[in-house]
């Protein structure tokens, strides 16, 4: 039979090792923001918008008053990763997605906003290597 003060022991000390893994949860997830497109720049990739059909294809020229951010993300496939974005004129009209796996956008008020937050995430993990990388693009329109 255990001894009161060997349980008690096991439970601070398992308590102690559970308290850093759940600071650390989030530590495996990053943004990095890169510079963003601006014309006479080509898009690397499709823009979808509230349709499914892309209004912008791939190697389509930036117009004057277009703007292309791009988020370098990496992250587990199916947590949620939360990032603003900020058009430099203009409002976000849609989004692209260049990596191995397919984008999850989610959020209220994504579309036809200056600033937008949404959470980004893996829609399926295509590649099974239990991560979601790549670069996420928001297209923004209606700037100078």
């Amino acid at each position: 039979m255990l001894k009161p003060s060997t349980v008690l022991t096991t439970a601070i000390l398992a308590g102690t090792l559970a308290a850093p893994a759940a600071a650390l949860a989030g530590a495996d997830q990053s943004a990095h923001y890169l510079t963003t497109l601006k014309p006479p720049a080509n898009t690397p990739v499709a823009i979808h918008g509230s349709e499914p059909k892309a209004f912008m294809h791939t190697g389509d020229r930036l117009q004057r008053g277009q703007a292309l951010m791009r988020v370098r993300v990496n992250t587990p496939a199916h947590s949620g990763l939360p990032l603003r974005l900020t058009c430099p004129g203009g409002a976000v009209t849609g989004y692209g997605y260049k990596g191995a796996d397919a984008l999850a956008i989610n959020g209220q008020r994504i579309l036809s906003q200056h600033t937008v937050r949404p959470k980004i995430q893996a829609a399926a993990d295509l590649n099974h290597d239990g991560r979601f990388t790549g670069t996420v693009y928001a297209f923004c329109e209606g700037g100078r």
